[in-house]
């Protein structure tokens, strides 16, 4: 009776928009496994629990084991390995694939009172963590994931004391992971190579930085951050290192009174960037190195004087080859800036915020990209967040921020890379109330963007936007308690939807939120993989497959399928993707065996495939290896934002695009140097074209051919 009542109330809190999942069950993180689809999600409560879903309800994966430490886990064979408890074990590794039967105990550890696994990490295709197992203090262990399968690297410290600090950073750069630890009186860095056996690489004084932000990578080169003294009256260092003694070096200390510097090192143009500390010539200022002494230097003086600018690089993204990023000045505040990797092109992009004699702070953060940040957490490295990354995820052709100009208070805001085209998206409350208090993060989709917004009426709760006014609204109200949100936060897409915890407000602890699981009732699909090209070329007896992509999110590789019909196709290759990335990168696939396929004619394409499983396809290229006839199609027709003209050359040195509107005036032209290929893909934004009749004209040196597409 209680159960069947429990259905009904679920029932009656679903709205259209939105389906409650579980109530007050306090869920707060989740993801889904790579490999099998399955979600795994993480409760506040005392009994710290796991949790899956099958899209209806959510259930515990196993009432025995709890796991106390949501901050402990590693993604590795297709499972999750994590710091688990029952009724017999303290603290101890477990692992678990969603389901009670495959939760277990891999090992335990310390014979009497816990291990405490922490720092996981996956190198050379082995699971890594440290652990204390009441004997050798804390040190570095590893396992292959099997069950009873954990053993210490080493006893760096001996006679018991800890080895590894509990929360020590490991940092990867090619086959070296490099952390800090202890050994004797003397803390040194270290590094772990292909061989699995640690070695001190050499003894520094100070406390080592190896995280995401307190390391980056030029090369061979690993500069990473060093700490001496406390917090008011110690130093800041740069190190470099690439791997032994000899070329271990300070790069710079930044003097007395730089304890408090936590320079955010973020890689642009061969050089990386940093927020350097000067306490004689401006205080906190944009700084770079190339990881040489003589080249780790101030960049730029941006608020010239001895007040700080304090560049804020975690928050930069890269926007059509630059580098934005916060600063303030006295004259303009914290507003956005740009640079183009030289001094003379670092300059203020905009000044959004005039307020207060034109020093008003616009405070610009641009939009993280939840679907980025949880796929590279899923891949299992150590080093593989990359937030400059998940900030630069472009939509429609503009990237977004969040940005306050004085007037409509904080608000989501668009770019295009120029000033001009740099906007408010919307006022979503009206007056100077904020819009978009918080950067709790987005999942970007083809549909739209989903935030977390909040108008003034119903407080932050689910937003969407496609970049444009009208289309930026509330999704759903959870919270129906007048100007009271929701406050969610996006986890994870399972099967085509956006899972969030959120408060509805029937928590009776008033003290305290206890979110509860809802998905959102639309199917989406994450931004695919942005191609810039993607053609086929017959040479020398071999078929050249070749594409390129300017952006990836999530994605996991590239399948080669060729078809002699067009209709029926097999996997030639699998080619392994960047993963996420908002770089160009080349790709490229030779198949030696094309002209034993049997056919005259050959059709390629590409099957693009996420870390869920869930994959695309490209336009399929036609290659003729005995003459041919000259094609093009246009798809889709209508057409609402990009249309992709696919066209065979047969053997054209050069192809014209040209389109225009129904009265005759050339809206875009382009020439293209084909090289010989037999098939090409050309992608255009046709976003802001009038609705109507177009017509693209493909001229080659051999042929004109024309089409007819409509514009939505």
């Amino acid at each position: 009776m209680l159960a069947a009542l429990s259905v009904v109330l679920l029932q009656q809190r679903s709205t259209a928009q939105a389906t409650l999942i579980s109530n007050n069950t306090y869920i707060n993180s989740g993801f889904v496994l790579p490999g099998s689809n399955r979600p795994i999600m993480l409760d506040g409560n005392d009994d710290s629990g796991l949790w899956t879903t099958n899209g209806t309800t959510a259930t515990k994966i196993t009432t025995v084991v709890t796991h106390p430490d949501t901050t402990s886990a590693a993604f590795y064979n297709n499972m999750m390995y994590f710091t688990g408890s029952d009724a017999t074990h303290d603290a101890e590794l477990w692992v678990t694939d969603g389901t009670a039967g495959g939760t277990k105990l891999i090992k335990n550890i310390a014979a009497t009172g816990s291990s405490v696994p922490d720092d996981f990490f996956v190198f050379n295709n082995t699971l890594y963590f440290t652990a204390n197992d009441g004997i050798n203090g804390r040190e570095l262990w590893k396992s292959n994931g099997a069950v009873g399968n954990a053993t210490i690297v080493a006893d760096i410290n001996k006679g018991g004391a800890d080895g590894i600090v509990d929360g020590t950073s490991f940092y990867q750069n090619g086959n070296n992971v490099y952390f800090s630890a202890i050994s004797g009186k003397d803390t040194g860095l270290w590094k772990l190579d292909q061989s699995g056996t640690p070695a001190l690489v050499k003894n520094i004084s100070g406390n080592i930085d190896m995280s995401i932000l307190g390391a980056a990578s030029l090369g061979s080169k690993t500069v990473f951050t060093v700490r001496t003294g406390d917090f008011f009256n110690g130093t800041t260092q740069l190190w470099v290192t690439e791997g032994t003694a000899g070329t271990t070096t300070l790069l710079y200390d930044f003097g007395f009174g730089s304890g408090s510097m936590f320079p955010q090192l973020t890689v642009y143009k061969n050089l990386i960037f940093f927020d350097g500390y000067d306490l004689l010539n401006g205080g906190i200022e944009l700084w770079t190195t190339d990881g040489t002494p003589a080249n780790t230097k101030l960049f730029k003086d941006i608020n010239q004087g001895k007040n700080s600018s304090t560049p804020f690089l975690l928050y930069s993204a890269v926007i059509n080859g630059k580098m934005f990023f916060p600063a303030s000045t006295d004259k303009n505040g914290n507003e956005l800036w740009v640079t183009d990797g030289t001094p003379g092109g670092t300059t203020l992009f905009m000044d959004i915020n005039t307020k207060s004699n034109g020093a008003g702070d616009a405070n610009p953060i641009f939009l993280l990209n939840i679907g980025a940040y949880t796929a590279a957490l899923a891949g299992g490295n150590v080093n593989n967040i990359d937030f400059q990354r998940a900030n630069s995820t472009q939509f429609n052709g503009k990237w977004y921020f969040l940005a306050d100009n004085g007037t409509n208070g904080q608000e989501l805001w668009s770019t295009d890379g120029t000033s001009g085209g740099t906007q408010m998206v919307k006022d979503v409350n009206p007056g100077p109330g904020d819009g978009i208090a918080t950067n709790n993060g987005a999942f970007y989709t083809t549909t739209g963007i989903y935030y977390v917004g909040d108008n003034g009426a119903s407080g932050e709760e689910p937003f969407i936007t496609d970049g444009t006014p009208d289309g930026t609204k509330l999704v759903v109200d959870l919270n129906t308690n007048s100007g009271v949100g929701s406050d969610p936060e996006y986890m994870f897409l399972y099967n085509g939807q956006i899972y969030l915890n959120a408060d509805n407000g029937d928590n009776n602890n008033t003290d305290l939120t206890n979110p509860d699981l809802y998905k959102i009732n639309q199917s989406v699909t994450v931004l695919p993989v942005k191609l810039l090209n993607f053609n086929v070329a017959l040479h020398n007896g071999a078929v050249a497959v070749n594409w390129a992509t300017a952006s990836e999110v999530n994605t996991r590789n590239f399948v080669v399928e060729r078809s002699t019909d067009g209709v029926h196709f097999n996997a030639l290759s699998t080619v392994v993707a960047a993963g996420n990335s908002n770089t160009t990168h080349q790709y490229q696939f030779t198949d030696a065996n094309a002209l034993n396929a049997g056919a005259s004619t050959l059709y390629y394409r590409l099957r693009i495939v996420d870390n869920d499983g869930r994959y695309s396809y490209t336009a399929i290229l036609p290659v003729q290896l005995q003459g041919g006839i000259f094609k093009i199609t246009l798809s889709p027709n209508p057409v609402r934002d990009q249309l992709t003209i696919v066209f065979s050359t047969n053997n054209a040195k050069t192809a014209t695009i040209k389109v225009t509107d129904a009265n005759g005036k050339i809206v875009y032209q382009q020439q293209l140097q084909t090289n010989g290929v037999a098939s090409m893909q050309q992608y255009i934004n046709v976003s802001k074209y009038a609705a109507g009749a177009y017509f693209v004209q493909l001229t080659t040196d051999n042929d004109t051919k024309t089409a007819r597409f409509v514009k939505q």
